[in-house]
Formats: structure tokens, C-alpha cells, sequence
């Protein structure tokens, strides 16, 4: 049950150094590609939830998400 318990800490750090790499770099850019976002982040992140998170932050942020650069 402890192992359980650290394992999501560690997730929830790891989550929260992507989110904090993503909009860094999303803010330098103005927009980021949805490979952009998927390479870093974390594998495990798979909830709706927390990708819901992601999305909105972005939005607040003002940082387009987009298919592909043209």
C-alpha cells in the first residue's frame, strides 16, 4: 500500500515538471503541436481528467494547440 501511495507522488510530480516544461514552452512559442504535447508528457497520463487539466491550461494561457507546423 506504501509503494502504491509513492508511486503516485511520483506521478503527480512528474506530471506537474511536464505541465511546467509544456506551457514554458508553449508561452515561448505562442502554440504548440499535439506531438509536442504528447512527447512530453509522461506515458501514464492517460486520464480524461488530466488531460481536460492540460487543455485548459493551454486555453488560459493563450497557447494555440495544432495539428502540425505549416
Amino acid at each position: 500500500m506504501q509503494e502504491r501511495a509513492e508511486e503516485r507522488v511520483e506521478q503527480a510530480r512528474s506530471l506537474e515538471e511536464a505541465m511546467k516544461m509544456i506551457l514554458a514552452r508553449g508561452s515561448a512559442k505562442g502554440f504548440l503541436t499535439y506531438k509536442e504535447v504528447n512527447d512530453i508528457l509522461p506515458e501514464d497520463v492517460a486520464s480524461p481528467d488530466r488531460i481536460d487539466e492540460i487543455l485548459m491550461a493551454l486555453d488560459e494561457k493563450g497557447i494555440d494547440l495544432v495539428d502540425d507546423v505549416e
